[in-house]
């Protein structure tokens, strides 16, 4: 027998295994469903094992009602560069999704670690949000995961349950604060899809949850109780994401930490530094007796 045209034969066989190899290996994962496979953004009904009883105009309605409120309860932040540069990260987000509706963005003048999103696509991020985020990226996390409330109607079902529909005239901020861990699960995943089509990485927010949770760890306190408890991510929740993620199609390249992000949150940082002076009472001008 030939050796030379033996030894082709098995150079042949070798390179087709190890073109093989990695196909192998992907095809042993479980095949994405439709709620997980980002590829789907936009083209499935997230809601169709739900019995839901109101439309998308009665929600939005809601919604529009409890934001008035909820512009009356909280601070808004009036800088309008901060304003612009958060409502068009989270409009990104909102075009790589699977709502429908009009989004809303708003920042409260808060240091606390805080976001919600009401009916209707009406989002609340605290300022401590932005001050805490070390990229655009994990800022983007925060919208990604409200939009994925809102998008799976999350917040309609707690309306729902607290006959909200037939609207009072009180505001119940606490009520869209506080999901289900099943509902939390599933924006979790809804918003790393949507992370992974807006371009950003989706793994990205586990750093920033694991850099809370050992701040917490070293100052008990650091996060507020109702944040820590239900919308600070566990290890668990973490590691499922980031299951998910791994089982995502390849892209070539996630987006760079943006720049404007460094220039905004220096921004917003000096600006409430200097509003903080100058309402300590050590700054104050005093009257003196002569």
């Amino acid at each position: 027998m030939n050796t030379g045209f033996l030894y082709q034969a098995i150079f042949l066989m070798v390179s087709l295994m190890l073109v093989a190899a990695p196909a192998l290996g992907q095809t042993g994962q479980k095949p994405l469903g439709d709620k997980e496979n980002p590829l789907l953004i936009g083209k499935r009904d997230l809601n169709t094992d739900r019995i839901n009883f109101y439309s998308p105009d009665q929600e939005i309605t809601l919604g529009r009602r409890l934001a008035v409120d909820a512009d009356r309860e909280v601070r808004l932040v009036d800088d309008q560069l901060v304003t612009e540069y958060v409502n068009r990260v989270g409009q990104n987000i909102t075009l790589h999704s699977d709502a429908r509706i009009p989004f809303t963005i708003k920042i409260i003048d808060s240091d606390d670690l805080n976001a919600f999103a009401l009916p209707g696509g009406y989002l609340y991020v605290s300022r401590g949000v932005l001050e805490a985020a070390d990229s655009e990226a994990e800022l983007a996390w925060f919208m990604a995961h409200l939009i994925g409330h809102v998008a799976a109607r999350h917040g309609l079902e707690q309306a729902a349950k607290l006959n909200l529909i037939n609207y009072s005239g009180l505001f119940i901020p606490l009520a869209f604060r506080i999901f289900k861990p099943s509902a939390e699960e599933e924006a979790d995943q809804l918003g790393a899809q949507y992370m992974w089509a807006s371009g950003y990485d989706p793994q990205a927010p586990g750093d920033f949850f694991k850099k809370l949770q050992l701040k917490e760890e070293a100052n008990p306190g650091t996060v507020p109780t109702l944040f820590r408890s239900k919308h600070l991510m566990t290890g668990n929740r973490i590691a499922k994401v980031n299951r998910l993620v791994a089982r995502f199609p390849d892209r070539p390249e996630f987006k760079p930490n943006s720049f404007e992000f460094s220039v905004i949150k220096a921004r917003l940082i000096a600006s409430y530094s200097e509003k903080r002076q100058a309402d300590s009472p050590n700054t104050r001008p005093v009257l003196r007796r002569r």
